[in-house]
């Protein structure tokens, strides 16, 4: 190699140093991509060999890193307060001659000549967690400054004597906190501790399968460290040498305020101002009501550097607690995933087995304020695309076992022939369509429908909602609407998962998603309206991104093709779910290794008079609700919430994943229960029917469904009951479809023939009688309630529902009382 060859390639190495620093560059958290790097073949053998880098973001365009390697302009004249890097005056060592006193020029195509593939310039980040964002931009614009010196000005001191030698030590915790989150963390917070009992195993990349002997402690950062509690870290505990400086900080025109932060003097200093980033409220028009619209904006702002230390500070307070969530979600998300994959092991004894309560369970991940465009190949000059809002979720439910024929696995590549079983799982994607917006009513709604037609393989009884499945549309759907030759409507049911006991529901916590009192009422009542357990975990704020997000893609994509094809897709809604219903009967690429391959596709409609808002709609919350992550109902019309889910074995064992028994409740909070009551309902008015009903029809209109107040209905008292109350009537509540007798029985006493129609009821108890107000109780004992005979139950009255409940207390009015009792004096 020539002398000149060997120079060139140390300054390209020198500079490929330079533009893979923190400096010129940092790592891309938003693409999150690899890149292959070939190298040049092996002198010895031939063969070619590669490497693979994460990539990295560019800070600035070329210009700018070149001002940051060399101290001057493209002009080569210096620049105001910058010096050159070691990094230039390396390779101004390496190119000075006789001929070149000062070594190469250089310029910006230098810098962009050589850089390496990972390298790619800044992108526009959508959905930007503002707690992270905030705190880490900031950081890291910290740490570019501090490297570059603040810009040094003429009489600066080099070297502090105010922060006992700590504020210049290289290794110390002011130098190197901000070079990035880990380091940050390292530095600022305590060690990370075993959270106590909680273990996970490593698992094979190519099967799946649990590989023995590799149990290993789940280390968390104990949660005071987070909040701030600790006495051993944290700003004032790491910094408690640094002087206490004062800072007045205006809040607005007339109003200021003293404050204090820990930092070095040297830097942070009043006569200096730098620029940081801050989300803040711009105003983007004017409402409806005329009052002005804000919505928060990335916005620079210039302060002293006193004033910037002591916004990080603040940042930091914020992003702590924020992460810990994050970080805490994701090691449950471990945790519950890998007790979920043992469902596949049973019978197998080398591998651990899952816990009783995990048989039946299943995980939707959800997105219900999604929208989706109707692309047409040709739009009029400034007309808006007709939008339909959508629903999206991934149900993953039955891990199993896959295992290769001999042929399979010779097809496969050579690194995989070995293989001879690989865990995998159903998972199915769920897409509903309405032009109503999503909310509490509609996600709820849909997610009563998603749970029903995986039971039994059907629609719910009394939905005006269309469902497809493999180019047919589901039995139960509305038949209201015709369908096209290409649809046909399905002959039988086909349960996708008819063993479903329990359904735990990921969604995201983003604000367009239901947080509130409604959707506590919702999760409350879900078991006792559904027969299935649902168990609520809100994600992190801003971190809720999940495959349902990636999901809503595959209908987006059908529609540009068909616009690009020019192949017509009906208008309106119904006229989307119909082209998407032909043409998603099953996924483009077949079942793959990958755990979330897609097996099945669903698809619905709904008209927007298909959603009864009355049945999910609560009095009011409870106090304190935005700090939790957790819902679960614990018991009859009962909410159980805490701030953050539980990983001890006893909580995970659980089918509500909570125990009383918790022994980690100073990592994520204890149990709180709530009884939370429906909204006000309508009064009604006890009266007869318009229309005369027959047994048949009456017994086809009872329902499970309704608020706790509506699901009631009236019994007759026959002459040989033992009725000690002396009651003019029964209450009772229905609690599954009427159904007809196949043959004579004797059940619970009472005689029923063939054809007889009868009902699983429930019997709410008397308990006393207020100022004409009739109190009552629901009998306890199991859901399914007992048979009763269809005939007992008084057909020809409608409007009969109690007045209020709470406090598991059902309370009939004293109209509705005197109407009943009325009325069956004369029956």
């Amino acid at each position: 190699m020539s002398y000149a060859n060997m120079h060139a390639l140390q300054v390209w190495s020198i500079l490929d140093d330079f533009l893979h620093s923190d400096i010129a560059s940092r790592q891309d958290n938003y693409r999150k991509r690899k890149v292959v790097l070939s190298l040049p073949p092996d002198p010895e053998t031939g063969v070619v060999e590669y490497c693979v880098h994460w990539q990295r973001e560019l800070r600035s365009n070329w210009k700018t890193l070149w001002v940051l390697l060399s101290g001057t302009d493209t002009t080569g004249n210096p620049v105001a307060g910058m010096e050159p890097s070691s990094w230039w005056k390396q390779i101004q060592a390496l190119t000075t001659t006789d001929k070149r006193p000062n070594g190469i020029k250089g310029s910006p195509k230098m810098l962009s000549k050589n850089a390496c593939p990972c390298l790619a310039g800044g992108c526009i980040s959508q959905c930007s967690c503002p707690h992270c964002t905030t705190f880490l931009e900031n950081l890291d614009h910290r740490h570019l400054a501090v490297r570059s010196g603040w810009r040094k000005h003429e009489g600066d001191v080099d070297e502090c004597t105010e922060c006992g030698g700590e504020c210049h030590d290289p290794h110390g915790t002011w130098m190197s906190m901000s070079g990035g989150l880990l380091p940050f963390l390292r530095k600022m917070l305590c060690p990370p501790q075993s959270v106590p009992g909680v273990f996970v195993n490593d698992v094979d990349p190519l099967t799946g399968l649990e590989i023995p002997d590799t149990s290993r402690p789940v280390k968390m950062i104990p949660r005071k460290c987070w909040l701030g509690k600790c006495h051993k870290c944290g700003w004032k505990n790491r910094f408690k040498k640094f002087p206490l400086l004062s800072l007045t900080i205006k809040e607005d025109k007339e109003t200021e305020r003293e404050v204090f932060v820990r930092a070095c003097p040297r830097e942070a200093r009043l006569d200096r101002n730098t620029t940081f980033h801050q989300f803040v409220k711009m105003e983007r028009g004017k409402s409806e009501g005329e009052s002005a619209y804000t919505q928060p904006e990335w916005t620079p702002l210039v302060v002293s550097r006193r004033e910037f230390y002591y916004r990080l500070h603040e940042f930091m307070e914020d992003f702590l607690p924020h992460y810990y969530l994050v970080r805490w979600h994701e090691a449950f998300d471990k945790l519950f995933f890998q007790q979920f994959r043992r469902l596949a092991f049973a019978g197998m004894p080398d591998q651990l087995q899952a816990h009783a309560s995990m048989k039946g369970t299943a995980l939707i991940t959800k997105d219900f304020a999604a929208t989706i465009d109707h692309d047409k190949k040709f739009n009029k000059t400034c007309a808006h695309p007709e939008r339909s809002h959508e629903w999206v979720g991934v149900y993953q439910c039955s891990p199993y076992l896959h295992r290769y024929t001999e042929s399979d696995r010779k097809a496969r590549r050579k690194r995989n022939r070995s293989v001879k079983s690989v865990v995998r799982q159903k998972v199915y994607c769920i897409f509903a369509f309405s032009k109503k917006k999503g909310d509490c009513t509609y996600d709820q709604t849909v997610q009563a429908d998603v749970v029903h037609i995986m039971k039994t393989g059907r629609v719910r009884e009394g939905s005006r909602a269309e469902w497809f499945w493999q180019g047919k549309r589901l039995l139960g759907s509305s038949t209201s609407r015709p369908l096209p030759e290409k649809l046909k409507e399905s002959t039988e049911p086909f349960p996708l998962h008819p063993t479903l006991v329990r359904l735990v529901d990921k969604r995201d916590r983003c604000t367009g998603q239901f947080q509130g009192a409604n959707a506590f009422y919702s999760n409350q009542e879900f078991e006792d309206r559904n027969g299935t357990s649902v168990v609520d975990l809100s994600q992190a704020s801003c971190h809720g991104k999940s495959y349902a997000d990636g999901a809503s893609n595959v209908p987006t994509c059908h529609l540009r093709q068909a616009a690009k094809d020019n192949e017509p897709v009906h208008p309106g809604t119904r006229g989307l779910v119909l082209f998407l219903a032909d043409k998603m009967r099953k996924p483009a690429s077949g079942k793959t290794d990958e755990w979330m391959s897609v097996d099945e596709y669903l698809i619905a409609f709904y008209p927007a008079d298909a959603f009864n808002e009355a049945l999910y709609k609560a009095k009011k919350g409870y106090e304190g609700s935005s700090k939790d992550h957790f819902y679960t109902n614990s018991g009859l019309h009962r909410l159980g919430a805490r701030h953050l889910r539980c990983m001890c074995t006893a909580c995970v064992s659980n089918p509500r994943l909570y125990s009383e028994s918790c022994h980690l409740t100073e990592w994520c909070g204890s149990m709180r229960h709530y009884n939370l009551e429906a909204g006000a309902i309508e009064p009604a008015r006890v009266r007869p029917r318009r229309e005369v009903w027959t047994l048949e029809e009456f017994a086809a209109s009872l329902s499970t469904q309704g608020t706790p107040c509506k699901r009631v209905v009236a019994c007759v008292v026959h002459e040989d009951d033992s009725n000690e109350l002396e009651e003019p009537f029964y209450l009772a509540r229905v609690v599954d479809q009427a159904r007809k007798i196949a043959k004579d029985c004797l059940v619970g006493g009472n005689e029923y023939h063939t054809g007889d129609l009868v009902v699983n009821i429930r019997w709410y108890c008397y308990l006393e009688t207020r100022r004409g107000d009739r109190i009552y109780r629901l009998q306890p004992g199991g859901t399914r309630g007992s048979v009763y005979s269809v005939e007992s139950i008084i057909k020809d009255l409608t409007g009969i529902q109690f007045k209020s409940y709470a406090n598991c207390k059902y309370i009939l009015g004293r109209q509705t009382v005197t109407r009943l009792t009325n009325y069956l004096r004369n029956y």
